[in-house]
């Protein structure tokens, strides 16, 4: 079925099966408050072959180093600072082995440098789709069973990764939330002083 949503929150959690899960929590045209989860995308990072480096041969000694780590290599082409270049990329299993997997690939004979090892999980699947926060998606998905601490009506697993829609209309919100950040020449204010 197809589920249109207005993207108010993301976050994921890996699931036991050492699956990480996307969990896009959203409100529907018709006011349901509900989550989309999306199983199928994967952490990752890229590694820059050192100069005179074959990206392949770089790719394959990668997979064959961290292989119980690691789901899969490829090559792909990118731009660093508008310039074209090839670069391994490395795909891993769970979020949280990345800042490790990223040392022990940026120590490995023939690696340049890492990039993208910084971006958040969640984050990178946004950047991804290209989905953006307020707005309105939709994807096709099928409803699953709602863990019962779950305060929402209904919980969808995605069957693809959203996309963005544009509807003329606003959700009903029931709650506004912001945060500010603010530069104080003197450093953190105190209540004692």
């Amino acid at each position: 079925m197809i589920v249109r949503f207005w993207l108010l929150d993301i976050n994921y959690d890996v699931l036991p099966s050492n699956i990480p899960e996307i969990r896009m929590w959203g409100i529907t045209p018709d006011g349901e408050r509900i989550v989309v989860l999306d199983r199928s995308f994967r952490p990752y990072f890229y590694a820059l072959p050192s100069d005179n480096v074959d990206p392949s041969t770089l790719a394959k000694r990668i997979k064959v180093s961290l292989a119980s780590k690691i789901i899969d290599t490829c090559v792909e082409d990118k731009k660093l600072y508008g310039k074209p270049i090839k670069v391994v990329k490395i795909v891993c299993q769970v979020p949280s082995q990345v800042p490790e997997l990223r040392d022990k690939v940026k120590a490995l004979s023939g690696v340049k440098e890492v990039y993208e090892a910084d971006i958040r999980f969640y984050m990178r699947y946004l950047i991804d789709y290209d989905i953006h926060p307020s707005s309105w998606n939709e994807v096709e998905a099928e409803e699953v069973e709602k863990p019962a601490n779950w305060k929402v009506n209904r919980v969808f697993l995605a069957k693809a990764p959203p996309k963005t829609i544009h509807l003329n209309i606003l959700p009903d919100l029931k709650v506004l939330a912001f945060d500010i950040e603010c530069y104080n020449p003197r450093g953190t204010p105190s209540p004692d002083i």
